[in-house]
């Protein structure tokens, strides 16, 4: 009798770990979902932005900088109506509206 006590004792306690061991995947997978979400949401307004003839992330363009000269420059995020750039001559990244910002070939003036 004590053999089947201690074996119903070990598989409750297993029971219980595997239990724990759900949960926590539960949770893991929870995040992940999450996290998908926002990455398609994140896709989705870049893809709504790049159908309105606007920029691409990794684009060339020509950037205005605070000295309101313009610049070659690339795209290195799109932050809704504005895009983030790196400046090719010193690397210096800044936000950018859309209406500072050209194709490259057609400087700002």
């Amino acid at each position: 009798m004590d053999v089947l006590r201690k074996k119903l004792k070990d598989a409750e306690e297993e029971n219980v770990q595997l239990k724990e061991k759900l949960k926590k995947t539960e949770d893991e997978v929870k995040l992940v979902k999450n996290m998908k979400r926002k990455t398609d949401a994140s896709d989705g307004n870049q893809k709504k932005n790049n159908s309105k003839g606007e920029f691409a992330v990794g684009q060339k363009v020509w950037a205005l900088y605070t000295d309101e000269k313009s610049y070659p420059a690339k795209i290195i995020a799109c932050n809704g109506e504005s895009y983030k750039v790196m400046f090719f001559e010193d690397k210096i990244q800044h936000e950018v509206e859309l209406n500072g910002l050209r194709p490259f070939g057609k400087q700002l003036d």
